[in-house]
C-alpha cells in the first residue's frame, strides 16, 4: 500500500468521495498519534553517541506525492488505515464510529508494538548516521517482518 492507496481505501472505508481535501489531514493527524507512541516505545529520542543516533527504526517521514511509503506504512498499513479513520470522526461529527475504529487502531499498533519487541531482542542494533536514516526511510526492503515473528513464535 502506498499514500494513494491509503487515501483511496479511507475514502472507501468512510464511504465517502467528497473528502479528497481533508483524507491527507487525516493521515497527518493519525501520523502524529503514531509518531508519539512509537517514540514512547522507544524513548523520547534516540541516543547520540558521536553524532551517530542509534535507533532500531528510523524516523517516520510523513506520507506524501514525494514519500509515498514509509517503513510504518509497509509494516502497519492497517495501523495507518485505522488511525486515520479515527482522525475522521470528530471532522464527520461521527463519534460513535470510534467505537470501531479505536478498537482496531489499539489492536494494529499492539500487534506492531509486540513485534517490534521481539526484533530488538534477535540481535546488536545497528549504528547509522542520521543521514543513513533518512535514506533507509521510505525505501521497503522486501522484509516481512510480520512472517519473521510468526515463523519465529511457532
Amino acid at each position: 500500500m502506498d499514500y494513494a492507496q491509503l487515501q483511496q481505501a479511507v475514502a472507501d472505508f468512510l464511504n465517502r468521495n467528497d473528502l479528497s481535501a481533508q483524507i491527507p489531514t487525516f493521515i497527518a493527524l493519525a501520523e502524529a498519534q503514531m509518531q508519539r507512541e512509537i517514540r514512547t516505545w522507544w524513548g523520547v529520542a534516540p541516543q547520540l553517541h558521536g553524532g551517530i543516533g542509534v535507533d532500531p527504526e528510523p524516523d517516520l517521514v510523513p506520507l506524501s506525492g514525494a514519500a509515498p511509503t514509509n517503513w510504518l506504512l509497509a509494516r502497519a498499513p492497517d495501523a495507518y488505515l485505522y488511525g486515520s479513520l479515527m482522525a475522521s470522526a470528530p471532522f464527520l461529527i461521527e463519534d460513535e464510529r470510534l467505537a470501531v475504529w479505536s478498537p482496531l487502531y489499539v489492536a494494529a499498533m499492539d500487534k506492531l508494538r509486540e513485534e517490534n519487541e521481539w526484533l530488538k531482542n534477535q540481535g546488536p542494533l545497528v549504528m547509522r548516521s542520521p543521514q543513513q536514516r533518512r535514506e533507509l526511510d521510505g525505501q521497503s526492503t522486501g522484509t516481512d517482518y510480520t512472517a519473521i515473528y510468526e515463523a519465529a513464535k511457532q
